[in-house]
């Protein structure tokens, strides 16, 4: 090799092995960080590219952590009802669409009006959709239901057998009435994936009975009518761990377990009531674990593993009672809350990530 070829080929090589250096990614920061009772806002820091901008503050915070969060369209306008009143009032839960990826949340105002609204997590924007026409008296309660495989919703009425749905993207419809053996004003909606052999299917539960619902069939079954402990309303139901619970209501800690054949058990008692007004059970971003949260401004979070109830520190929510709902959001790990202090106040979102 003469002496012009070497001095290429070392260039080459040396080229080769030679990296530009790059200055290491700075992590951002928490945009509020809590210690105890005192706050701190820090820098604020742009979205990574390709991320919404819930993700990027999930993704920023620690397990047990509180966050401020800003949603694009969330304000009193939107949360209004009429007459000096909220679709927040007596709420419970929205429901997160991991298909779409968008919030979905269902509420009426105290014989005012109702809205279906959503949350587009892409675009960080809050909407109106069409009201699902149940009357002029309900509210939110446990009575949303969504399929988390399609984006379906469906919506139970106030003191009703009346069952509405709306296929994603579609017009609310109706479909066969359940029974309501309790004919009573506010029962627990959910919907099981695991039932009908895996293919999912409504939850209701009252104050004496639980109800299962086949798509395919669209006939409901009674799975039990001799359901005891709970109170006369207010009840609730979530899922978790390839179960379905439900139970509280009107001061009852009762709860209560449904198997994916529809099979109904005693489970551990909450170790507070309950349901709306009192306390909110939300299944755990893990899918596996409940969540209860003291429904108030402020209170105690405690968490069921499928086996006993513990404490899991305080809640920062900041709502009246019966004036927030929550959304648990299992791709960021995060549960979130939309609250108010008054019917007409400003409203807050919070953000936990569990």
């Amino acid at each position: 090799m003469n002496r012009r070829n070497f001095l290429l080929a070392s260039s080459g090589i040396a080229g080769g092995l030679i990296v530009p250096s790059a200055r290491a990614t700075v992590p951002c920061p928490p945009p509020v960080v809590t210690a105890g009772t005192a706050t701190a806002t820090s820098p604020s820091c742009p979205s990574p590219a390709g991320s919404s901008a819930l993700a990027a503050l999930a993704a920023s915070m620690s397990s047990g952590q509180w966050a401020n969060f800003t949603m694009g369209g969330m304000g009193l306008s939107l949360l209004d009802a009429g007459s000096g009143h909220s679709i927040t009032e007596f709420s419970a839960r929205g429901h997160w669409d991991p298909v779409h990826k968008k919030i979905q949340y269902w509420g009426q105002g105290h014989y005012s009006g109702e809205k279906l609204i959503t949350w587009d997590d892409a675009t960080n924007q809050w909407s109106t959709g069409p009201g699902a026409g149940l009357g002029s008296i309900g509210h939110g309660y446990f009575h949303l239901a969504l399929d988390p495989a399609t984006g379906d919703l469906y919506l139970r009425g106030y003191g009703t057998s009346s069952i509405r749905k709306k296929p994603y993207g579609g017009s609310w419809t109706g479909i066969v009435n359940c029974n309501n053996a309790g004919n009573q004003v506010a029962g627990g909606l959910e919907w099981f994936p695991a039932l009908n052999n895996g293919a999912g299917g409504l939850v209701f539960c009252d104050v004496i009975s639980a109800e299962t619902w086949n798509a395919s069939s669209n006939a409901w079954t009674q799975r039990s009518t001799s359901i005891a402990g709970l109170g006369n309303y207010h009840n609730w139901a979530a899922t978790a761990g390839g179960s379905l619970y439900f139970g509280g209501g009107n001061g009852s800690s009762t709860m209560y377990r449904m198997s994916a054949t529809g099979a109904i058990a005693a489970a551990p008692s909450t170790p507070i009531a309950a349901g709306v007004g009192e306390g909110i059970v939300m299944r755990h971003p893990d899918g596996n674990q409940l969540l209860l949260f003291t429904q108030g401004s402020t209170g105690t979070v405690y968490r069921f593993n499928g086996t006993s109830w513990a404490s899991a520190g305080s809640h920062q929510i900041g709502g009246a009672t019966n004036l927030w709902f929550g959304v648990t959001v299992p791709d960021y790990g995060v549960v979130l809350f939309v609250a108010q202090t008054a019917s007409a106040g400003t409203p807050t979102v919070k953000v936990y990530k569990a």
